[in-house]
């Protein structure tokens, strides 16, 4: 399995991506399902998934690293590179 990086530091997703909030993980599963099924309103979902990082972020739930984290792999980007 290629090792990736986050801040180039090797990340574990398991790591950063656990303790989110639901409505964080049913947004983030949304955007992949629509990516997937390659839906009109995908741009509705980015902005769901992005507000939600805010939300999380601004309210404690998720660390500065995992704001950072999430915004490069699901709105920058990263994640959909490798599809």
């Amino acid at each position: 399995m290629k090792e990736k990086s986050y801040l180039n530091k090797p990340y574990d997703p398991e790591i950063l991506e656990c303790s989110l909030p639901k409505y964080l993980e049913d947004d983030i599963k949304a955007l992949k399902k629509g990516y997937e099924e390659k839906t009109l309103h995908l741009d509705c979902l980015f902005n769901e998934v992005e507000g939600s990082i805010d939300s999380a972020y601004y309210d404690g739930t998720i660390s500065d690293t995992q704001k950072d984290y999430l915004y490069d792999m699901y709105v920058y980007g990263e994640y959909w590179r490798d599809k």
